[in-house]
């Protein structure tokens, strides 16, 4: 009867704990919250999308003048927002509530997948109190819903093999197809399950799987080459670099070359910095995450390897296919954005392989200085994000709409609001950001041509019948002085200026046809 008692109670402490963790991981990330639209332009691409679909109009590019048919993203994630859509309208004030959703249940789900596990708490507060996620939690991406139904997929697959019910095979694999078609990338995810039903050699629910994806992705894959004869993210993994298209395409030694270079990329700079408290970590700190992820990560694919349990198998399974994946694309954009999905089954490996490497080299009297630091240096950063952030929201709901923008994107945005104002309805505007030109401008607009031959460029913008040229100064990206400046020094017959603002000076120039 004591030791009902005493299990009882720490059971109860332990959802006392989870809970403690739950809340500590909401207040942070509404003190972070940040209601401004993230500047990357992804976001803005996936909420028109999703207005196209509302709108009957298909999954189109609304932003283009001949609004073209969209086939780069796939259509799990506009389908997801429209939800929201209908009910705040593009208000990004509550739809930047959205990704946050989506971690409080993948919150949920994590502790139900791993409730066995030893690690679960460490795992959670890892992943769920990284500045990586609390910055994600405001953010219109699809990296959070990716992460959540990838989560959702793993459930349904421990439900499956406990009760071995068909209905929940059903559920899980329509889970995976679906995580698959909010990223591209959840190929890995599909690709696991194939090879886990495989070497359990059931064929036949290998056989369903198998035919219920290829239905959906050649649905969509003949839908997309009647629009367009190649796949874009093929076309981006095959060139040297997507922003450089000149370059041409790689070779295999080339590729091999990518490979070890984004292994480097990964392992040394883009984890530790993830880990520590800035994205400038010293080179002490980078060498000691970066062999210690290396290591841990090679213990633990020797030691789930020899599992037989069927969660870690498909974990093991899921990870091997998901880091092919990472380091075979442009290093050009290798990044913590890339890692992210994946980013919670590289902490289970790390905690996995650390345990087992500490113990056997007799250093397990390091394990807890480490972790210390790890989350010393998260509650810095989150502070920070506070910091910077709360101050802004906060003029922001005063009326500041722009305030904790960067001083050239605010006037990239005055740019367009003169757009908006002083040119017709019918415009058609050359951008480098043609969803944020449509989006504020409320005009049609198009990317210039990345090409080094200035004759090209102007070439398309002429043919493309376009009215204005918006000429920016942005800090992040010189594609507008490499490729723009060389077509007005040449060819200043064929622009007029007519609005500019303070420099960081974003030009605006009537294109005379």
């Amino acid at each position: 009867m004591k030791k009902d008692k005493k299990e009882c109670k720490i059971i109860f402490n332990e959802k006392k704990f989870f809970l403690l963790l739950f809340f500590i991981f909401l207040l942070i990330a509404l003190f972070t919250y940040d209601p401004k639209p993230a500047l990357g332009g992804d976001n803005i691409h996936y909420l028109l999308l999703s207005r196209s679909l509302i709108s009957f109009k298909g999954y189109r590019d609304l932003w283009h003048p001949k609004e073209k048919p969209h086939t780069q993203y796939p259509f799990g994630f506009p389908l997801l927002i429209i939800p929201f859509l209908l009910i705040f309208g593009e208000n990004s004030l509550f739809l930047n509530f959205l990704p946050l959703l989506f971690f409080i249940g993948s919150f949920f789900l994590v502790k139900r997948i791993f409730q066995e596990s030893k690690w679960r708490f460490l795992l959670i507060s890892l992943f769920f109190l990284s500045p990586l996620v609390i910055e994600n939690s405001h953010v219109l991406l699809s990296e959070p819903p990716f992460i959540f139904f990838s989560l959702l997929t793993f459930y349904l697959f421990i439900l499956y093999e406990k009760k071995k019910n068909f209905k929940f095979f059903i559920l899980f694999i329509f889970s995976a197809i679906f995580t698959f078609f909010i990223r591209t990338a959840g190929i890995s995810l599909i690709l696991a399950i194939f090879l886990y039903l495989f070497t359990k050699k059931r064929y036949k629910f290998l056989i369903i799987a198998l035919a219920i994806f290829l239905l959906a992705f050649i649905s969509w894959e003949i839908r997309n080459r009647k629009i367009e004869e190649k796949s874009s993210y093929l076309q981006q993994f095959l060139q040297k670099d997507p922003y450089q298209p000149e370059l041409g395409n790689i070779n295999f030694p080339e590729y091999l070359g990518r490979v070890f270079k984004n292994f480097y990329i990964y392992n040394f700079i883009v984890i530790p910095q993830i880990f520590y408290l800035n994205q400038f970590p010293p080179l002490i700190w980078q060498t000691i995450i970066g062999i210690l992820t290396i290591l841990s990560v090679i213990i633990a694919f020797l030691n789930l390897i020899k599992e037989k349990n069927s969660l870690n198998k498909l974990i093991l399974y899921y990870f091997i296919f998901s880091s092919f994946i990472i380091f075979s694309w442009p290093e050009v954009w290798s990044s913590e954005r890339f890692l992210f999905p994946f980013f919670i089954f590289l902490i289970y490996f790390i905690l996995i392989g650390s345990e087992k490497f500490f113990i056997k080299s007799s250093l397990s009297f390091l394990i807890y200085p480490l972790l210390f630091l790890v989350f010393l240096f998260y509650l810095i950063r989150n502070l920070q994000m506070i910091k910077e952030n709360l101050p802004n929201t906060i003029k922001n709901f005063s009326g500041d709409k722009y305030a904790g923008y960067p001083i050239d994107w605010q006037n990239y945005f005055k740019a367009l609001e003169w757009i908006r104002d002083n040119t017709e309805e019918k415009a058609i505007v050359i951008s480098r950001k043609p969803e944020f030109t449509y989006f504020i401008s409320k005009r049609k607009s198009l990317l210039y041509e990345f090409s080094s031959n200035p004759e090209e460029v102007l070439k398309k913008i002429l043919i493309n019948k376009a009215d204005y040229l918006l000429y920016d100064n942005f800090y992040w990206t010189g594609t507008s002085q490499k490729y723009l400046l060389p077509v007005l020094k040449i060819y200043p017959q064929y622009f007029q200026l007519v609005y500019k603002t303070k420099p960081p000076e974003m030009i605006v120039f009537k294109i005379q046809k």
